[in-house]
């Protein structure tokens, strides 16, 4: 009977704050039933106290921040079944509240320590906050700071490239043949490459210097675009190597 009470209580709380007038009972002038809130017509929100519970006060403003706080949490857009549904959310989180206050929750060590544990949290949250707010910082001291640390804001220099690796100079002489008289660099791959890049064609993710062996990006970064080249790998296996891209990718 008590949390049918609450219950209750809380319902017309939310019917104040969000401004919840069932049209017919209204024309009536009869006080509204609590049945169920698809019954009810969302008007205006407005700032005054709407109720006290358990010495709390609850006001509408209140409310409104928290329904703001709903739209966006959920990215959703203020419609009438919005406001509904969050008047049934906000009905749910009053209920479990004190019921929780009721079994003595606040009084549990666990309670004590997590709440140790937000305070601080948000001591250092609002502190960080506050300092920040009192730093201010100069065009030129960005400036000065940027030129001092290009290497953080810049990103090396990026190629993309296709190649062709054979386990002889014979098949790369024939795959570098192929391709110079009109064969498709990614069907010569497919069909003659031992390495895995064979069946995407050849290509080979975008990189940078300092990821592959110093040979292999030597040959990669000196091609031009388009260009073919064949090298010797280790005296064991041979590479064609063709620059991917019209320019290099930064």
């Amino acid at each position: 009977m008590r949390d049918f009470k609450i219950y209750i209580g809380i319902v017309i709380i939310a019917e104040l704050a969000l401004g919840c007038v069932h049209p017919q009972r209204e024309r009536e002038n009869k006080p509204p039933e609590i049945t169920s809130t698809s019954d009810y017509t969302i008007l205006p929100l407005s700032d005054t106290i709407v109720a006290v519970i358990d010495e709390e006060k609850i006001r509408k403003k209140d409310i409104d921040a928290a329904y703001r706080e709903y739209l966006i949490s959920l990215n959703e857009e203020d419609t009438e079944e919005t406001r509904h549904r969050f008047m049934e959310d906000f009905i749910q989180r009053e209920l479990v509240i004190r019921y929780a206050r009721d079994s003595g929750v606040e009084k549990r060590d666990a309670f004590s320590s997590q709440l140790k544990r937000a305070k601080k949290n948000l001591l250092y949250e609002m502190g960080t906050a506050l300092l920040i707010s009192t730093i201010t910082v100069t065009d030129d001291e960005v400036r000065v700071y940027y030129q001092e640390h290009l290497e953080e804001f810049t990103e090396p220099e990026k190629i993309e490239v296709r190649h062709i690796l054979t386990n002889t100079k014979e098949e790369a002489e024939i795959a570098l043949e192929r391709i110079r008289k009109g064969d498709l660099f990614a069907v010569v791959a497919a069909q003659m490459s031992v390495h895995a890049s064979g069946k995407t064609g050849g290509d080979l993710p975008p990189f940078s210097r300092g990821l592959y062996h110093g040979s292999f990006e030597d040959i990669a970064f000196d091609l031009k675009v388009r260009a073919l080249s064949l090298s010797d790998r280790s005296h064991r296996r041979f590479m064609i190597h063709s620059l991917k891209r019209n320019e290099h990718t930064i």
